[in-house]
Protein backbone atom coordinates (compact mmCIF):
# COMPACT_ATOMS: atom_id res chain seq x y z
CA UNK A 1 0.00 0.00 0.00
CA UNK A 2 1.47 3.33 -1.05
CA UNK A 3 1.99 6.27 1.29
CA UNK A 4 -0.71 8.22 -0.61
CA UNK A 5 -3.21 5.37 -0.30
CA UNK A 6 -2.59 5.18 3.44
CA UNK A 7 -3.06 8.94 3.67
CA UNK A 8 -6.31 8.74 1.71
CA UNK A 9 -7.68 5.91 3.89
CA UNK A 10 -6.72 7.85 6.99
CA UNK A 11 -8.56 10.93 5.76
CA UNK A 12 -11.57 8.78 4.86
CA UNK A 13 -11.72 7.24 8.34
CA UNK A 14 -11.36 10.69 9.96
CA UNK A 15 -14.11 12.09 7.74
CA UNK A 16 -16.44 9.21 8.59
CA UNK A 17 -15.73 9.75 12.30
CA UNK A 18 -16.46 13.46 12.06
CA UNK A 19 -19.65 12.86 10.09
CA UNK A 20 -20.81 10.23 12.58
CA UNK A 21 -20.00 12.48 15.54
CA UNK A 22 -21.73 15.46 13.97
CA UNK A 23 -24.77 13.33 13.25
CA UNK A 24 -24.95 11.84 16.73
CA UNK A 25 -24.51 15.21 18.42
CA UNK A 26 -26.41 17.43 16.01
CA UNK A 27 -28.30 20.35 17.59
CA UNK A 28 -31.80 19.49 18.72
CA UNK A 29 -34.88 21.55 18.11
CA UNK A 30 -36.67 22.46 21.31
CA UNK A 31 -39.93 23.40 19.68
CA UNK A 32 -42.84 21.93 21.63
CA UNK A 33 -43.62 19.42 18.92
CA UNK A 34 -40.01 18.16 18.84
CA UNK A 35 -39.72 17.80 22.62
CA UNK A 36 -43.08 16.06 22.85
CA UNK A 37 -42.18 13.68 20.01
CA UNK A 38 -38.84 12.69 21.59
CA UNK A 39 -40.30 12.07 25.05
CA UNK A 40 -43.16 10.07 23.58
CA UNK A 41 -40.71 7.95 21.58
CA UNK A 42 -38.58 7.32 24.69
CA UNK A 43 -41.57 6.25 26.80
CA UNK A 44 -42.88 3.92 24.11
CA UNK A 45 -39.47 2.25 23.76
CA UNK A 46 -38.79 1.87 27.50
CA UNK A 47 -42.34 0.65 28.18
CA UNK A 48 -42.44 -1.83 25.30
CA UNK A 49 -43.04 -5.52 25.93
CA UNK A 50 -39.56 -6.31 24.60
CA UNK A 51 -38.07 -4.72 27.73
CA UNK A 52 -40.02 -7.18 29.93
CA UNK A 53 -40.88 -4.65 32.63
CA UNK A 54 -37.25 -3.54 33.21
CA UNK A 55 -36.84 -5.48 36.45
CA UNK A 56 -33.44 -4.89 38.06
CA UNK A 57 -30.85 -7.56 37.37
CA UNK A 58 -32.68 -9.02 34.35
CA UNK A 59 -32.18 -8.93 30.60
CA UNK A 60 -34.92 -6.28 30.55
CA UNK A 61 -32.77 -4.00 32.70
CA UNK A 62 -29.87 -4.54 30.27
CA UNK A 63 -32.04 -3.62 27.29
CA UNK A 64 -33.17 -0.48 29.11
CA UNK A 65 -29.73 0.73 30.18
CA UNK A 66 -28.32 0.13 26.71
CA UNK A 67 -31.09 2.30 25.28
CA UNK A 68 -30.51 5.03 27.88
CA UNK A 69 -26.77 5.01 27.14
CA UNK A 70 -27.47 5.42 23.43
CA UNK A 71 -29.70 8.43 24.12
CA UNK A 72 -27.12 9.96 26.48
CA UNK A 73 -24.48 9.51 23.76
CA UNK A 74 -26.69 11.11 21.13
CA UNK A 75 -27.28 14.04 23.47
CA UNK A 76 -23.52 14.56 23.68
CA UNK A 77 -23.06 13.67 27.34
CA UNK A 78 -19.84 12.21 28.72
CA UNK A 79 -19.84 8.96 30.73
CA UNK A 80 -19.57 9.46 34.48
CA UNK A 81 -20.07 5.99 35.89
CA UNK A 82 -17.36 3.79 37.35
CA UNK A 83 -13.94 3.63 35.65
CA UNK A 84 -14.92 6.15 32.99
CA UNK A 85 -17.88 4.09 31.76
CA UNK A 86 -21.58 4.93 31.50
CA UNK A 87 -22.49 2.35 34.13
CA UNK A 88 -22.19 2.11 37.88
CA UNK A 89 -22.75 -1.59 38.58
CA UNK A 90 -23.57 -2.65 42.11
CA UNK A 91 -24.13 -6.08 43.65
CA UNK A 92 -27.30 -7.37 45.23
CA UNK A 93 -27.35 -10.65 47.09
CA UNK A 94 -30.66 -12.22 48.03
CA UNK A 95 -31.33 -15.17 50.27
CA UNK A 96 -34.05 -17.26 48.68
CA UNK A 97 -35.72 -20.56 49.43
CA UNK A 98 -34.39 -23.54 47.57
CA UNK A 99 -36.54 -26.35 46.20
CA UNK A 100 -36.04 -29.02 48.85
CA UNK A 101 -38.24 -27.80 51.70
CA UNK A 102 -40.49 -30.32 53.40
CA UNK A 103 -42.48 -31.04 56.54
CA UNK A 104 -43.70 -34.45 57.63
CA UNK A 105 -46.11 -34.82 60.58
CA UNK A 106 -46.67 -38.29 62.06
CA UNK A 107 -45.25 -39.83 58.89
CA UNK A 108 -47.57 -37.86 56.57
CA UNK A 109 -45.97 -35.44 54.12
CA UNK A 110 -47.48 -31.93 54.26
CA UNK A 111 -48.03 -29.70 51.25
CA UNK A 112 -46.05 -26.51 51.02
CA UNK A 113 -48.25 -23.39 50.67
CA UNK A 114 -51.38 -25.42 51.51
CA UNK A 115 -50.22 -26.71 54.91
CA UNK A 116 -46.93 -25.01 55.74
CA UNK A 117 -44.18 -22.69 54.61
CA UNK A 118 -40.66 -21.81 55.76
CA UNK A 119 -39.98 -18.76 57.88
CA UNK A 120 -37.73 -16.21 56.18
CA UNK A 121 -35.47 -16.15 59.24
CA UNK A 122 -35.12 -19.93 59.38
CA UNK A 123 -31.73 -21.49 58.81
CA UNK A 124 -31.08 -24.20 56.29
CA UNK A 125 -31.18 -27.45 58.20
CA UNK A 126 -32.87 -30.68 59.22
CA UNK A 127 -34.70 -31.61 62.39
CA UNK A 128 -36.47 -34.82 63.40
CA UNK A 129 -38.09 -35.59 66.69
CA UNK A 130 -41.03 -35.55 69.02
CA UNK A 131 -43.22 -32.42 68.93
CA UNK A 132 -43.53 -30.65 72.27
CA UNK A 133 -46.18 -28.00 72.89
CA UNK A 134 -44.56 -24.93 74.52
CA UNK A 135 -47.65 -22.71 74.44
CA UNK A 136 -46.56 -19.21 73.39
CA UNK A 137 -42.92 -20.04 74.04
CA UNK A 138 -42.60 -17.22 76.58
CA UNK A 139 -39.77 -17.04 79.09
CA UNK A 140 -40.22 -13.94 81.27
CA UNK A 141 -38.77 -14.84 84.68
CA UNK A 142 -39.15 -11.29 86.02
CA UNK A 143 -42.88 -11.55 85.36
CA UNK A 144 -43.10 -15.10 86.71
CA UNK A 145 -43.89 -16.57 83.25
CA UNK A 146 -42.10 -19.67 81.97
CA UNK A 147 -43.86 -21.74 79.30
CA UNK A 148 -40.98 -24.23 79.52
CA UNK A 149 -41.49 -25.03 83.19
CA UNK A 150 -41.48 -28.82 83.54
CA UNK A 151 -41.05 -29.28 79.77
CA UNK A 152 -37.90 -30.87 78.34
CA UNK A 153 -37.37 -29.72 74.75
CA UNK A 154 -33.83 -31.03 74.27
CA UNK A 155 -33.52 -32.54 70.79
CA UNK A 156 -37.23 -32.08 70.17
CA UNK A 157 -39.34 -29.91 67.92
CA UNK A 158 -41.20 -27.13 69.72
CA UNK A 159 -44.71 -26.06 68.74
CA UNK A 160 -45.20 -22.33 69.46
CA UNK A 161 -48.43 -20.34 69.42
CA UNK A 162 -47.55 -16.92 67.99
CA UNK A 163 -50.32 -15.13 69.87
CA UNK A 164 -49.17 -13.11 72.87
CA UNK A 165 -51.29 -10.75 75.01
CA UNK A 166 -51.00 -7.12 73.95
CA UNK A 167 -49.84 -6.00 77.38
CA UNK A 168 -46.54 -7.83 76.92
CA UNK A 169 -46.05 -6.23 73.50
CA UNK A 170 -46.80 -2.72 74.80
CA UNK A 171 -44.59 -3.07 77.88
CA UNK A 172 -41.09 -1.75 77.10
CA UNK A 173 -39.59 -4.20 79.60
CA UNK A 174 -40.95 -7.23 77.75
CA UNK A 175 -41.66 -6.14 74.15
CA UNK A 176 -38.25 -7.23 72.80
CA UNK A 177 -38.56 -10.63 74.52
CA UNK A 178 -41.93 -11.58 73.06
CA UNK A 179 -41.18 -11.09 69.36
CA UNK A 180 -41.39 -14.32 67.31
CA UNK A 181 -37.65 -14.25 66.66
CA UNK A 182 -36.84 -13.85 70.34
CA UNK A 183 -39.10 -16.75 71.28
CA UNK A 184 -37.56 -19.01 68.64
CA UNK A 185 -34.09 -18.19 69.95
CA UNK A 186 -35.25 -19.07 73.47
CA UNK A 187 -36.42 -22.47 72.24
CA UNK A 188 -33.03 -23.13 70.66
CA UNK A 189 -31.17 -22.02 73.78
CA UNK A 190 -33.18 -24.60 75.69
CA UNK A 191 -32.06 -27.31 73.26
CA UNK A 192 -34.86 -27.52 70.68
CA UNK A 193 -33.91 -29.06 67.32
CA UNK A 194 -36.47 -27.02 65.39
CA UNK A 195 -39.65 -24.96 65.71
CA UNK A 196 -43.14 -25.20 64.26
CA UNK A 197 -45.24 -22.07 64.83
CA UNK A 198 -48.81 -21.05 64.13
CA UNK A 199 -51.30 -18.28 64.81
CA UNK A 200 -54.62 -19.38 66.34
CA UNK A 201 -56.30 -16.13 65.27
CA UNK A 202 -55.91 -16.68 61.53
CA UNK A 203 -55.48 -19.37 58.90
CA UNK A 204 -51.81 -18.54 58.49
CA UNK A 205 -49.20 -17.37 60.94
CA UNK A 206 -49.14 -13.60 61.31
CA UNK A 207 -47.09 -11.79 58.72
CA UNK A 208 -44.91 -9.47 60.79
CA UNK A 209 -41.68 -7.61 60.00
CA UNK A 210 -39.86 -10.25 62.02
CA UNK A 211 -40.52 -12.74 59.23
CA UNK A 212 -38.72 -10.60 56.69
CA UNK A 213 -35.48 -9.89 58.49
CA UNK A 214 -32.27 -10.68 56.59
CA UNK A 215 -30.55 -12.14 59.67
CA UNK A 216 -31.14 -15.81 60.30
CA UNK A 217 -31.60 -18.21 63.18
CA UNK A 218 -29.41 -21.20 63.89
CA UNK A 219 -32.01 -23.93 63.25
CA UNK A 220 -35.03 -24.59 61.03
CA UNK A 221 -38.37 -22.88 61.63
CA UNK A 222 -41.62 -23.46 59.72
CA UNK A 223 -45.09 -22.06 60.22
CA UNK A 224 -48.28 -24.04 59.66
CA UNK A 225 -51.98 -23.45 59.22
CA UNK A 226 -54.25 -23.29 62.23
CA UNK A 227 -55.94 -26.50 61.03
CA UNK A 228 -52.65 -28.39 60.95
CA UNK A 229 -51.63 -27.00 64.35
CA UNK A 230 -54.94 -28.18 65.85
CA UNK A 231 -54.36 -31.63 64.34
CA UNK A 232 -50.91 -31.78 65.96
CA UNK A 233 -52.35 -30.77 69.34
CA UNK A 234 -54.97 -33.56 69.13
CA UNK A 235 -52.35 -36.20 68.30
CA UNK A 236 -50.85 -38.57 70.83
CA UNK A 237 -47.05 -38.46 70.81
CA UNK A 238 -46.81 -36.35 67.62
CA UNK A 239 -43.54 -36.27 65.70
CA UNK A 240 -42.15 -34.30 62.80
CA UNK A 241 -39.35 -34.16 60.27
CA UNK A 242 -38.38 -30.71 58.96
CA UNK A 243 -36.10 -29.95 56.04
CA UNK A 244 -35.34 -26.33 55.08
CA UNK A 245 -33.03 -25.17 52.30
CA UNK A 246 -31.97 -21.63 51.41
CA UNK A 247 -29.68 -20.41 48.66
CA UNK A 248 -27.89 -17.15 47.90
CA UNK A 249 -28.45 -15.54 44.50
CA UNK A 250 -26.03 -12.90 43.25
CA UNK A 251 -27.42 -10.14 41.06
CA UNK A 252 -25.74 -7.11 39.54
CA UNK A 253 -27.78 -3.94 39.04
CA UNK A 254 -26.67 -0.92 37.02
CA UNK A 255 -27.07 2.82 37.42
CA UNK A 256 -26.53 4.83 34.22
CA UNK A 257 -24.58 8.07 34.72
CA UNK A 258 -23.94 10.85 32.19
CA UNK A 259 -22.36 14.28 32.55
CA UNK A 260 -22.10 17.61 30.76
CA UNK A 261 -20.58 20.95 31.64
CA UNK A 262 -17.28 22.03 33.16
CA UNK A 263 -15.86 19.40 35.55
CA UNK A 264 -14.14 22.19 37.48
CA UNK A 265 -17.30 24.29 37.89
CA UNK A 266 -18.05 25.22 41.51
CA UNK A 267 -21.67 23.99 41.39
CA UNK A 268 -23.22 20.71 40.26
CA UNK A 269 -26.85 19.78 39.67
CA UNK A 270 -28.07 16.17 39.81
CA UNK A 271 -31.12 15.25 37.74
CA UNK A 272 -32.32 11.71 38.39
CA UNK A 273 -35.05 9.18 37.75
CA UNK A 274 -35.30 5.43 38.22
CA UNK A 275 -35.68 3.31 35.11
CA UNK A 276 -36.40 -0.07 36.72
CA UNK A 277 -39.88 -1.47 37.27
CA UNK A 278 -41.68 -4.62 38.42
CA UNK A 279 -40.86 -6.96 35.57
CA UNK A 280 -43.27 -9.84 34.92
CA UNK A 281 -45.94 -10.96 37.41
CA UNK A 282 -44.83 -14.18 39.12
CA UNK A 283 -48.27 -15.79 38.82
CA UNK A 284 -50.15 -13.77 36.21
CA UNK A 285 -47.11 -13.68 33.85
CA UNK A 286 -48.33 -10.26 32.74
CA UNK A 287 -45.65 -7.71 31.82
CA UNK A 288 -45.68 -4.63 34.03
CA UNK A 289 -44.34 -2.12 31.54
CA UNK A 290 -44.21 0.84 33.94
CA UNK A 291 -44.84 3.59 31.40
CA UNK A 292 -45.59 6.13 34.11
CA UNK A 293 -43.51 4.36 36.76
CA UNK A 294 -40.99 5.31 35.60
CA UNK A 295 -40.39 5.45 31.87
CA UNK A 296 -41.94 8.91 32.13
CA UNK A 297 -39.32 10.20 34.57
CA UNK A 298 -36.50 8.56 32.60
CA UNK A 299 -37.72 10.20 29.39
CA UNK A 300 -37.82 13.51 31.28
CA UNK A 301 -34.15 13.43 32.33
CA UNK A 302 -33.07 12.31 28.85
CA UNK A 303 -34.83 15.35 27.39
CA UNK A 304 -33.30 17.63 30.03
CA UNK A 305 -29.90 16.15 29.12
CA UNK A 306 -30.41 17.21 25.50
CA UNK A 307 -31.41 20.71 26.59
CA UNK A 308 -28.62 21.41 29.09
CA UNK A 309 -25.96 19.92 26.82
CA UNK A 310 -26.89 22.71 24.36
CA UNK A 311 -27.84 25.38 26.94
CA UNK A 312 -25.41 25.06 29.88
CA UNK A 313 -25.13 27.76 32.51
CA UNK A 314 -21.51 28.94 33.03
CA UNK A 315 -20.19 27.74 36.38
CA UNK A 316 -22.61 24.79 36.57
CA UNK A 317 -22.22 21.18 35.54
CA UNK A 318 -24.98 18.62 35.23
CA UNK A 319 -25.11 14.97 36.25
CA UNK A 320 -27.89 12.78 34.85
CA UNK A 321 -28.54 9.50 36.65
CA UNK A 322 -30.95 6.73 35.67
CA UNK A 323 -31.21 4.62 38.82
CA UNK A 324 -31.81 0.90 39.07
CA UNK A 325 -33.23 -0.84 42.13
CA UNK A 326 -35.66 1.91 43.16
CA UNK A 327 -38.47 -0.63 43.38
CA UNK A 328 -36.33 -2.55 45.86
CA UNK A 329 -35.93 0.08 48.57
CA UNK A 330 -33.90 2.64 46.58
CA UNK A 331 -30.88 0.42 46.15
CA UNK A 332 -29.42 2.32 43.20
CA UNK A 333 -29.70 5.81 44.64
CA UNK A 334 -28.43 4.61 48.02
CA UNK A 335 -25.44 3.04 46.30
CA UNK A 336 -24.62 6.16 44.30
CA UNK A 337 -25.01 8.45 47.31
CA UNK A 338 -22.55 6.29 49.25
CA UNK A 339 -20.12 5.91 46.32
CA UNK A 340 -20.56 9.06 44.21
CA UNK A 341 -18.66 9.63 41.00
CA UNK A 342 -18.56 13.39 41.61
CA UNK A 343 -17.83 15.56 44.63
CA UNK A 344 -21.18 15.76 46.47
CA UNK A 345 -20.06 18.81 48.43
CA UNK A 346 -20.43 20.83 45.19
CA UNK A 347 -24.00 19.67 44.54
CA UNK A 348 -26.51 22.52 44.67
CA UNK A 349 -29.57 20.25 44.65
CA UNK A 350 -30.88 16.89 43.48
CA UNK A 351 -34.00 16.95 41.30
CA UNK A 352 -35.96 13.67 41.13
CA UNK A 353 -38.63 12.77 38.56
CA UNK A 354 -40.79 9.77 39.46
CA UNK A 355 -44.16 9.21 37.77
CA UNK A 356 -44.67 12.44 35.84
CA UNK A 357 -46.83 11.01 33.07
CA UNK A 358 -50.39 11.15 34.37
CA UNK A 359 -51.23 14.81 34.74
CA UNK A 360 -54.99 14.78 35.17
CA UNK A 361 -55.11 11.60 37.27
CA UNK A 362 -55.55 13.83 40.32
CA UNK A 363 -56.92 16.81 38.48
CA UNK A 364 -54.69 19.40 36.87
CA UNK A 365 -52.18 19.09 39.73
CA UNK A 366 -48.55 18.19 40.25
CA UNK A 367 -47.01 17.40 43.64
CA UNK A 368 -43.75 19.12 44.53
CA UNK A 369 -42.35 17.04 47.35
CA UNK A 370 -39.45 17.98 49.67
CA UNK A 371 -40.05 21.74 49.59
CA UNK A 372 -38.95 21.95 53.22
CA UNK A 373 -35.38 20.92 52.40
CA UNK A 374 -34.35 24.47 51.45
CA UNK A 375 -35.63 27.89 52.55
CA UNK A 376 -35.65 29.05 48.91
CA UNK A 377 -37.79 26.30 47.40
CA UNK A 378 -41.17 27.94 47.93
CA UNK A 379 -40.14 31.17 46.21
CA UNK A 380 -38.33 29.40 43.39
CA UNK A 381 -41.28 27.08 42.77
CA UNK A 382 -43.68 30.01 42.85
CA UNK A 383 -41.65 32.18 40.49
CA UNK A 384 -40.51 29.52 38.01
CA UNK A 385 -42.02 30.12 34.56
CA UNK A 386 -43.79 27.55 32.44
CA UNK A 387 -46.33 26.21 34.92
CA UNK A 388 -49.79 25.49 33.49
CA UNK A 389 -51.06 23.36 36.39
CA UNK A 390 -51.80 23.66 40.08
CA UNK A 391 -48.94 22.81 42.43
CA UNK A 392 -49.27 21.00 45.75
CA UNK A 393 -46.23 21.61 47.96
CA UNK A 394 -45.29 18.78 50.33
CA UNK A 395 -42.48 19.81 52.71
CA UNK A 396 -41.09 16.52 54.03
CA UNK A 397 -38.35 14.26 52.65
CA UNK A 398 -40.15 10.91 52.82
CA UNK A 399 -38.29 7.70 51.99
CA UNK A 400 -40.37 6.72 48.97
CA UNK A 401 -38.19 7.62 45.98
CA UNK A 402 -34.61 8.26 44.92
CA UNK A 403 -34.34 11.77 46.35
CA UNK A 404 -34.05 10.52 49.93
CA UNK A 405 -30.45 9.15 49.96
CA UNK A 406 -29.27 12.58 48.79
CA UNK A 407 -31.26 14.34 51.50
CA UNK A 408 -29.40 12.11 53.98
CA UNK A 409 -26.19 13.66 52.60
CA UNK A 410 -27.47 17.19 53.43
CA UNK A 411 -28.30 17.99 49.80
CA UNK A 412 -31.48 19.98 49.03
CA UNK A 413 -33.93 17.85 47.07
CA UNK A 414 -36.91 18.47 44.85
CA UNK A 415 -39.27 15.84 43.51
CA UNK A 416 -42.06 16.30 40.98
CA UNK A 417 -44.79 13.70 40.49
CA UNK A 418 -48.30 13.52 39.10
CA UNK A 419 -49.15 10.95 41.77
CA UNK A 420 -50.47 7.42 42.11
CA UNK A 421 -53.31 6.15 39.94
CA UNK A 422 -55.36 3.00 39.40
CA UNK A 423 -52.79 1.44 37.03
CA UNK A 424 -49.92 1.82 39.52
CA UNK A 425 -47.75 -1.33 39.63
CA UNK A 426 -50.05 -3.25 37.30
CA UNK A 427 -49.81 -4.51 33.73
CA UNK A 428 -52.13 -1.67 32.72
CA UNK A 429 -49.48 1.08 33.08
CA UNK A 430 -48.85 1.37 29.34
CA UNK A 431 -47.43 4.04 27.04
CA UNK A 432 -50.73 4.92 25.35
CA UNK A 433 -52.12 6.09 28.71
CA UNK A 434 -49.45 8.75 29.25
CA UNK A 435 -50.43 12.42 29.07
CA UNK A 436 -47.58 13.60 26.84
CA UNK A 437 -48.82 17.18 26.67
CA UNK A 438 -48.77 17.14 30.47
CA UNK A 439 -45.18 15.85 30.42
CA UNK A 440 -44.26 18.72 28.09
CA UNK A 441 -45.64 21.28 30.55
CA UNK A 442 -43.77 19.62 33.45
CA UNK A 443 -40.58 19.67 31.37
CA UNK A 444 -40.93 23.42 30.81
CA UNK A 445 -41.62 24.04 34.48
CA UNK A 446 -38.66 21.89 35.57
CA UNK A 447 -36.34 23.94 33.34
CA UNK A 448 -37.76 27.09 34.92
CA UNK A 449 -36.96 25.75 38.40
CA UNK A 450 -33.42 24.72 37.42
CA UNK A 451 -32.71 28.04 35.72
CA UNK A 452 -34.02 30.03 38.71
CA UNK A 453 -31.84 27.98 41.06
CA UNK A 454 -28.78 28.67 38.93
CA UNK A 455 -29.46 32.41 39.01
CA UNK A 456 -29.65 32.43 42.82
CA UNK A 457 -26.45 30.43 43.37
CA UNK A 458 -25.99 27.24 45.33
CA UNK A 459 -29.27 26.20 47.01
CA UNK A 460 -28.98 26.22 50.84
CA UNK A 461 -29.94 23.07 52.73
CA UNK A 462 -32.46 22.80 55.57
CA UNK A 463 -33.10 19.69 57.59
CA UNK A 464 -36.84 19.11 57.80
CA UNK A 465 -38.36 18.59 61.23
CA UNK A 466 -39.54 15.16 62.27
CA UNK A 467 -43.11 16.42 62.29
CA UNK A 468 -42.79 17.78 58.74
CA UNK A 469 -41.31 14.52 57.50
CA UNK A 470 -44.03 12.55 59.31
CA UNK A 471 -46.69 14.66 57.62
CA UNK A 472 -45.05 13.99 54.26
CA UNK A 473 -45.15 10.26 54.88
CA UNK A 474 -48.77 10.43 56.00
CA UNK A 475 -49.57 12.32 52.80
CA UNK A 476 -47.92 9.62 50.69
CA UNK A 477 -49.60 6.77 52.55
CA UNK A 478 -52.92 8.57 52.41
CA UNK A 479 -52.53 8.93 48.65
CA UNK A 480 -51.96 5.18 48.33
CA UNK A 481 -54.87 4.30 50.62
CA UNK A 482 -57.16 6.64 48.69
CA UNK A 483 -56.54 4.74 45.49
CA UNK A 484 -56.58 1.35 47.17
CA UNK A 485 -60.07 1.90 48.58
CA UNK A 486 -61.73 4.19 46.03
CA UNK A 487 -60.26 2.91 42.77
CA UNK A 488 -58.23 -0.16 43.60
CA UNK A 489 -54.85 -1.02 42.17
CA UNK A 490 -52.51 -3.96 42.04
CA UNK A 491 -52.81 -7.47 40.71
CA UNK A 492 -52.66 -10.75 42.55
CA UNK A 493 -49.26 -12.16 41.78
Amino acid sequence: MTRYMKHFIGLLILSLFLVTTAYSQQPYSFADSSVLSRMKHDVYVLASDSFQGRKSGTIGEKSAYEYIISRFQQAGLSPKGDSGSWLQPFPYLIRALGTDNSLTINGKECRRYDDFDVMDISSSGDATGEIVDAGSGLFLPDAGIDDYRGVDVTGKIVLIDLYVPGKWIRDKATSAKVTPKSRFETAFLKGAAGVICYNPESHWGRKTPEFDRPDTLSKPVVYVTRKLAESILRSKNPSATIQTRFMTINYTYHNVVGFCGDPDAPVSVILGAHYDHEGVGSKTRLIKNGADDNASGTAMIMELARYYRQHPTPGTNYLFIAFSGEEEWLRGSKYFASRPTIDLSKVSFMFNFDMVGRLGAQGNRVEAVCTGTSPVWKKILRDAPGRTFRLKKVPGAGEFSDHHPFYKKDIPIAYLTTGIHSDYHTSRDDAEKINYTGMLSINKYAKGIIDNCEKSGKVPFTKVSGLTNFRSMLYYLGMQLHYAFTVGYGELD
